[in-house]
C-alpha cells in the first residue's frame, strides 16, 4: 500500500477489483478522489445556474438603449442582479433603474432589462 499526502490528509492507494483508487483518510471514513471530483462538478453546475451573470453587463448598455430611443439626461440610479428573470423577461440577467428625460421633455423613471452575453436591452416603464 502506498501513502500520499494531499491538503494535510493522508491518501492511500489501494487495489479495488483491479482498479487503483486513491482514498483520503478522514476521521469519518474514506472519500475517493472520484467523490471529490463529483462534488466539484456539482458545485460548478450550481454556480453556473445561480451565479448572477448580470455582474458583467455594463451600465453603458442601458444608457445606449435609452439614447437610441430618444431619451436624454440619463442617470442610472440602480443595478439589480438577483432573480431578474422573475421581474423581467426570460433571459434577462440585470435590471437597471434609470432616470431620464423622454423625447417629449418629461422626466421619467424607467427600467432597462438586459441579458448576458448576447441578449439586447429592453426598456420598460413603471
Amino acid at each position: 500500500m502506498l501513502k500520499f499526502w494531499c491538503f494535510g490528509k493522508k491518501l492511500k492507494q489501494e487495489n479495488s477489483s483491479g482498479l487503483f483508487m486513491k482514498k483520503i483518510s478522514t476521521s469519518k471514513g474514506n472519500v475517493t478522489l472520484y467523490d471529490l471530483l463529483g462534488i466539484v462538478v456539482v458545485v460548478v453546475i450550481l454556480a453556473a445556474f445561480f451565479f448572477p451573470t448580470g455582474l458583467w453587463v455594463p451600465e453603458s448598455r442601458a444608457v445606449s438603449a435609452l439614447e437610441t430611443q430618444g431619451f436624454s439626461d440619463i442617470k442610472v440610479t440602480d443595478k439589480d442582479i438577483w432573480f431578474v428573470s422573475l421581474k423581467g423577461g426570460h433571459g434577462d440577467s440585470v435590471r437597471f433603474t434609470a432616470s431620464a428625460t423622454n423625447p417629449i421633455g418629461k422626466r421619467v423613471t424607467i427600467y432597462v432589462f438586459s441579458g448576458w452575453p448576447f441578449k439586447g436591452a429592453t426598456i420598460r416603464t413603471f
